[in-house]
């Protein structure tokens, strides 16, 4: 069980400390306020007041169609990776009324990429015998996403053949320790075969099977700090190159009169079989 419990903690390492998490960008409210006599249908919206153009939420709407409500919205179009989760908070005559979950319709409480929504709220006659005063629905919106850090046009963004070393040292020593770790297990294996199981009295086969036993725990501890060095410098590896392409687009995007330099190293290819080494050039468009 221990070692199961081990091998899920190689596997699971690198998300648990190298994932990024999403963050609150921007948040916004609007609200829209109407008078509502749900007996005989009817709808009668105020005028919503100006808004700050910088509002997540771009317009909100109410209506009221065959005894449900309808609140149409529009968001600001979010960025790539980003997303929205609303809310929806509900007054009646000034105080607090909460509607049954399986009675709306609409993604609340889900992310949301897209801009034009609307929520319905279903089947007011089951839950209201009379729903009748001032109605007021208020959206809340969270922009969710990735923070940068502002970019620097003095400094281009690197991530050169030096920064990679270590990631390829350590690569090679975890491979070295379950390589090294396999050497122990055909060992062990060897003792307990040809040596324990072919003993003939006790106090001849104890030491060998202790000698057997002491390899093979080797093997596991040396396979598993080998696994645990390869996925951490794996995922790691793999964030500092998202972070770097990340960067370099921010960059190329904000500093586009920018020039850089930086080494190059190329792999060998078709046309280039012995690989290419130089300096890169980043210059403005």
């Amino acid at each position: 069980m221990k070692r199961l419990l081990y091998l899920a903690l190689i596997i699971n390492l690198p998300t648990w400390l190298f994932s990024q998490q999403p963050e609150v960008l921007q948040s916004s409210a609007r609200s829209i306020t109407a008078e509502i006599d749900l007996a005989n249908n009817r709808l009668t919206p105020a005028p919503s007041a100006n808004q700050d153009p910088s509002n997540l939420i771009r317009t909100l709407s109410l209506e009221i169609q065959d005894y449900d409500l309808l609140i149409k919205f529009s968001l600001a179009p979010p960025e790539a990776e980003q997303y929205y989760q609303l809310a929806l908070a509900v007054e009646l005559n000034g105080e607090p009324i909460l509607p049954a979950p399986e009675h709306l319709r609409g993604k609340l409480g889900q992310p949301v990429t897209e801009t034009n929504h609307a929520i319905s709220w279903n089947n007011l006659l089951e839950q209201y015998i009379n729903l009748e005063g001032k109605i007021s629905f208020t959206l809340h919106a969270e922009l969710w996403g990735e923070r940068f850090l502002p970019i620097d046009c003095a400094i281009v963004p690197s991530f050169s053949g030096k920064q990679r070393l270590p990631h390829f040292i350590a690569a090679g020593l975890g491979a070295a320790a379950i390589g090294a770790g396999q050497l122990f297990k055909n060992q062990s294996d060897d003792i307990y075969n040809n040596d324990y199981l072919t003993s003939e009295t006790l106090a001849e086969a104890q030491p060998r099977y202790e000698d057997a036993n002491g390899k093979h725990h080797t093997y596991l501890v040396l396979t598993y700090a080998g696994a645990a060095v390869l996925a951490v410098d794996a995922a790691w590896y793999i964030i500092r190159q998202i972070r770097y392409n990340k960067k370099m687009k921010l960059y190329k995007q904000y500093c586009p009169n920018a020039v850089g330099i930086q080494p190059f190293i190329g792999l060998p290819a078709q046309n280039t079989p012995n690989g290419m080494a130089g300096m890169r050039f980043t210059l403005p468009f």
